[in-house]
């Protein structure tokens, strides 16, 4: 009667191995996707990164171009202003000009060079 038990103790004891073994691979399966889904969001943010990165040189750029087209557009300015001084005209609406933000000065000033 003990060798009748000793084999059914022994089938259950695989049984639970490979009970146990099953669930082992499920959780590697489980941990797989896991990683695998953690890849994918990795990528997508360095993707997003490097749009934004992308971005941002773009408008450093920009803002390097805008600062280039203010110091010539302000050197420019400060030359018609010099000019201005210069033409040794007496008249007061042409002094008035100094004081009008740049962009109004030299379509005025061409108007006055004009009519000269």
């Amino acid at each position: 009667m003990l060798a009748f038990h000793q084999p059914l103790t022994h089938l259950t004891a695989l049984q639970r191995a490979a009970s146990v073994l099953s669930s082992v691979y499920y959780a590697i399966g489980a941990v797989g996707k896991q990683i695998r889904e953690l890849n994918a969001t990795a990528k997508d943010t360095e993707l997003e990164m490097l749009t934004y990165k992308r971005k941002s040189d773009e408008a450093s750029t920009k803002l390097r171009e805008m600062r280039q087209l203010f110091e010539s557009a302000r050197s420019d300015r400060n030359v018609y202003g010099k000019n201005l001084l210069n033409a040794n005209v007496s008249d007061s609406d042409t002094v008035l000009l100094l004081h009008l933000p740049w962009i109004f000065v030299l379509p005025l000033y061409m108007v006055c060079l004009s009519a000269q």
